[in-house]
């Protein structure tokens, strides 16, 4: 369940807060500045990878 609730986490932050409030965010503490590329990595190559995670551990939990 944990992959699940990651990749919700992860869809509901890249998807529903606009671009220009989640770089201040991410940037805000941080002291060098966050680069763009990271809205498109959270959008696209995260959700993927956590996909792939949750589909491996049905797999192995299926398969016994």
């Amino acid at each position: 369940m944990m992959p699940l609730g990651s990749a919700l986490a992860v869809v509901a932050v890249a998807w529903f807060v606009g671009r220009a409030r989640l770089l201040e965010e991410l940037s805000r503490h941080s002291r060098m500045p966050v680069m763009p590329l990271l809205v498109y990595w959270m959008k696209f190559v995260v959700p993927l990878g956590i996909a792939v995670i949750l589909v491996y551990g049905w797999w192995d939990a299926l398969r016994g």
